[in-house]
């Protein structure tokens, strides 16, 4: 077993998670004397029905 701090930490959010609450707990999780995360990602992209559709107003 690596020492503490040492050990990778792994954290996966899907797109419900808003961005802030991510940020929050990776700051906790750094003032807690981890700092090496990392962020997975899912391969594949999800299907249609699954995702919202994008604003493209303005564009």
């Amino acid at each position: 077993m690596a020492p503490f701090g040492e050990s990778f930490i792994f954290l996966r959010a899907d797109r419900a998670v808003p961005y802030g609450d991510l940020m929050d707990v990776l700051e906790i999780l750094r003032t807690g004397g981890y700092a090496k995360i990392k962020l997975v990602a899912l391969e594949g992209v999800p299907d249609a029905q699954s995702v919202p559709a994008a604003n493209t107003a303005g564009r």
